[in-house]
């Protein structure tokens, strides 16, 4: 699912008000196998797995995306960091929702990791606080 994302469509896709269609994938993938994922993911599961899918969610979607490598570039913070970031900010949400017992559906916590991607935590606080 993840080697499988377009360039184009990761830019399109991020500027709309939905969540990315390859995390809806992604998570219902990991919902149709929580046993598995659970196992590898959760507390006893094994670090190097974990420090593996890392690595290749960071190379799959940063890799070869010369768009999206040119924002960061262009932003002037550090790639390493900033793949580092987002991949484990994911990594870490997927596993809390495995612990929740995906207490929420796929396309909720695909939207909720869009959000945190897109606004970063001080900008997902501040949509919250101003809607209420």
């Amino acid at each position: 699912i993840v080697s499988n994302v377009s360039q184009d469509d990761l830019i399109d896709e991020f500027f709309a008000d939905k969540p990315l269609k390859f995390l809806v994938d992604f998570f219902e993938y990991i919902a149709s196998n929580a046993r598995l994922f659970d196992a590898i993911l959760g507390y006893s599961g094994d670090p190097q797995f974990y420090h593996s899918l890392r690595t290749f969610i960071t190379d799959s979607i940063y890799g070869q995306n010369t768009k999206l490598n040119k924002l960061i570039s262009n932003s002037n913070i550090s790639s390493d960091y900033f793949t580092s970031y987002v991949s484990s900010a994911h990594l870490g949400v997927t596993q809390r929702w495995l612990e929740n017992g995906l207490d929420q559906s796929p396309e909720e916590i695909a939207l909720l990791l869009t959000k945190m991607f897109k606004l970063g935590p001080q900008g997902l606080l501040t949509e919250e606080i101003s809607r209420h």
